[in-house]
């Protein structure tokens, strides 16, 4: 599956994913730091997660692969330090 990382500045904070699918994802046991930048396209595994959030956004997940991948137009990843 495919989306974009986005922070949420609610709640006091948080990483979420805003699916290809028009879904909003809550990795409930976090993102790694290499793709925690708003607006990184990433490829991600979802699975549902149990148990209740506190956030009011997004569906509970557990994410058990992910990476970022470049964008369409053949630019380099979003979170790429070189990039300026």
């Amino acid at each position: 599956m495919k989306g974009t990382v986005t922070y949420q500045n609610i709640e006091g904070g948080f990483w979420g994913i805003r699916g290809d699918d028009n879904v909003e994802y809550l990795p409930v046991n976090g993102l790694p730091s290499d793709v925690r930048r708003d607006g990184t396209r990433i490829s991600f595994e979802p699975e549902p997660a149990s148990g209740i959030s506190l956030m009011m956004w997004g569906r509970p997940v557990n994410v058990k692969r992910v990476e970022a991948i470049a964008t369409n137009r053949g630019e380099r990843m979003r979170n790429d330090p070189a990039q300026p």
